[in-house]
């Protein structure tokens, strides 16, 4: 099964952002889940892992200027 790159059409930032958007639903999400902490953490190490690729956009970004 091929892929298609999506790099070419959908920048890095705009997919880390999809991305904290649809983790920011998940929190929602799991407030009145039995297994809500347990899972919520997993959420939180991904989410911080996200946040730390989308400072290093930013980052790189106002260096190229």
């Amino acid at each position: 099964m091929k892929t298609r790159k999506t790099k070419s059409w959908m920048e890095k930032e705009t997919k880390l952002m999809y991305l904290m958007e649809h983790i920011h639903a998940i929190e929602d999400l799991l407030e009145d889940n039995i297994d809500g902490a347990v899972l919520s953490a997993s959420v939180r190490d991904i989410k911080t892992i996200l946040e730390r690729q989308l400072q290093g956009c930013d980052e790189r970004e106002r260096f190229a200027k």
